[in-house]
């Protein structure tokens, strides 16, 4: 799937929505991202912005100072429930594309009324030809959505635990991002850190960035 060149690659990152409108947002927009990317036909690209509307496209330039497309939200109009958005993966899949869909921080959706039900039904209407792959960093919300009798998603997909990376192998990799620019880390100060950001690899990597 990852090497077909019409494959459609959905990713959503929905860290840190409060509500469905939000949801709706993050989805709208990451649709718009691989539509973009899949369908690079001036034609096509018109019949996604009539498909997602509430869409605003804008080129701006990026860090080799090529032109680039991005999406933003238009606040003249109102975006559709992503309910009605995810129903047309259904149709890519159906004009001969490989489709993936990938929902990340998923748990920051527990707090948000009728956000499960909504995402349970939407999903298990789609084909179950198209994978989808849940991800998120915060264990106990992630138990709440997933292990609950009375929740929308208890016992639904396959559910794969990743364990903490080792603080050696860790290191290693700080110290090569830290290389190209000058810097290194001593393994008792990397092991520090890890600890300090509960070993989270998106914390670590935000802090590092940032120290770099």
């Amino acid at each position: 799937l990852l090497n077909s060149p019409s494959a459609f690659l959905m990713y959503v990152d929905l860290m840190g929505v409060k509500s469905l409108t939000q949801i709706s947002e993050r989805i709208a927009i990451a649709f718009s991202e691989a539509y973009n990317d899949t369908f690079q036909v001036k034609a096509t690209f018109q019949n996604m912005l009539q498909l997602i509307k509430g869409i605003k496209p804008t080129f701006e330039l990026d860090d080799k100072g090529s032109p680039k497309l991005s999406f933003g939200i238009n606040p003249d109009s109102k975006v559709q429930s992503f309910v009605n958005i995810l129903i047309q993966l259904e149709n890519i899949y159906h004009s001969n594309t490989s489709v993936l869909l990938v929902l990340d921080e998923f748990q920051d959706i527990a707090e948000i009324d009728e956000a499960e039900a909504l995402f349970r039904n939407s999903l298990q209407n789609l084909n179950s030809n198209i994978p989808i792959i849940i991800l998120g960093s915060k264990q106990h919300l992630l138990s709440k959505i997933f292990a609950r009798p009375s929740a929308p998603f208890f016992n639904w997909g396959t559910h794969i635990n990743f364990e903490d990376i080792d603080y050696n192998i860790y290191h290693s990799y700080m110290n090569d991002r830290f290389e190209h620019a000058g810097l290194k880390i001593s393994l008792e100060t990397s092991i520090y850190l890890q600890n300090k950001m509960s070993r989270i690899p998106e914390a670590i990597n935000r802090l590092c960035f940032a120290i770099l």
